[in-house]
């Protein structure tokens, strides 16, 4: 159950109820992201861009964000808009994180609306 391993992801990231552990936070949000969970793929972006868990890696939060952006995400689509804003594991385009923040303000994040 998907949304099940993304919620354990957050309790072992934020120590709730468990103790922290973000090397067992990476592996539970990689598989809700592996079983098509835009919530997981986006906490699992957050991970590899800030290297909680695993080595840092703006690329692969890119592909991660991309991917709970294709799915409607607001959330992973704003976040992949703050990486074109700031080139960050992408060249940096304005265009693109003004189009992306739009997609996700129309979703409803309001975050995404003030980035806007």
């Amino acid at each position: 159950y998907p949304r099940g391993c993304n919620h354990l992801g957050y309790k072992y990231e934020k120590g709730d109820g468990v103790p922290p552990n973000p090397q067992r936070a990476v592996e539970f949000y990689r598989k809700a992201c592996e079983e098509d969970s835009a919530y997981g793929c986006t906490n699992l972006g957050v991970m590899y861009e800030n290297g909680n868990g695993v080595p840092p890696d703006p690329k692969k939060a890119v592909e991660l964000y991309r991917k709970a952006c294709k799915d409607d995400y607001p959330r992973g689509c704003t976040n992949l808009g703050v990486m074109y804003e700031n080139g960050d594991g992408v060249p940096p385009d304005p265009k693109k994180a003004v189009e992306l923040y739009r997609k996700a303000c129309n979703g409803g994040y309001a975050t995404a609306c003030g980035n806007l």
